[in-house]
């Protein structure tokens, strides 16, 4: 039986190491079932690229399928190797990373729904493109189920397109900011320079990149059961 650990190209086994094993398991089952069989690793000598006969559509999928990985990597190194202590203020930039790469992984793993679930067919010349038509029309379906969490798509635009946030500093000397869900009542930073804040607001960068982790981790492992490996 092929594996990740065994198997997979060399980024492939380090996210299996860090993450994917404990937190995303249904990412190997998903992997070994649709994207093993697309690939060169059954001829002599084996390799991972993908045959020739495969069928683009389903290479298209498989393309999606790693480049969710990718992003989840990118929040990990964030949420793991950040020394959030030491960067004052600039850690709400390492916040945004963070959770940029989290909501990419989201947004592609949307795509990849509507076109394994063929909720979306893209046209014959143009099969690797459509990817925003997709997404909107998979998140228009009635009753998605699961439910999409939406504090860190959220937050995610006010760091990235909006008023950067402003923070508190603790008695230890760390940077607080305003916590999912309570950013929009901070705009206007002199509700914190005039000593209107609310403590209980706030919190630690580094918490809330967790609480954006466990979202979206929760949100893909329940789409991967229901939607994905649940039709392999």
């Amino acid at each position: 039986m092929y594996t990740l650990a065994a198997n997979g190209d060399d980024f492939e086994k380090e996210c299996d190491g860090l993450f994917l094993r404990r937190e995303f398991p249904h990412y190997e089952v998903f992997w070994r079932t649709f994207v093993v069989p697309l690939t060169n690793r059954d001829e002599t000598p084996p390799t991972i690229n993908f045959k020739d006969s495969a069928p683009t559509g389903d290479v298209c999928i498989a393309q999606l399928h790693y480049t969710v990985l990718r992003h989840l990597h990118v929040a990990y190194l964030v949420k793991r190797h950040t020394p959030w202590q030491t960067l004052g203020v600039r850690a709400l930039h390492a916040l945004g990373v963070g959770i940029g790469g989290l909501c990419s992984a989201w947004d592609v793993a949307d795509e990849l729904q509507a076109r394994f679930s063929k909720h979306f067919v893209p046209s014959p010349g143009s099969v690797f493109t459509g990817g925003l038509e997709a997404r909107k029309g998979w998140r228009r379906r009635k009753n998605p189920d699961p439910t999409p969490p939406s504090g860190p798509r959220k937050y995610r635009n006010h760091l990235t397109h909006g008023l950067i946030s402003p923070s508190l500093v603790d008695n230890g000397g760390r940077q607080m900011v305003p916590k999912m869900g309570c950013e929009e009542g901070y705009f206007d930073w002199r509700t914190v320079t005039g000593g209107g804040a609310m403590l209980e607001d706030f919190d630690f960068p580094s918490t809330i990149l967790e609480e954006c982790w466990a979202q979206v981790l929760g949100y893909l492992r329940e789409s991967w059961e229901k939607h994905l490996d649940a039709h392999i």
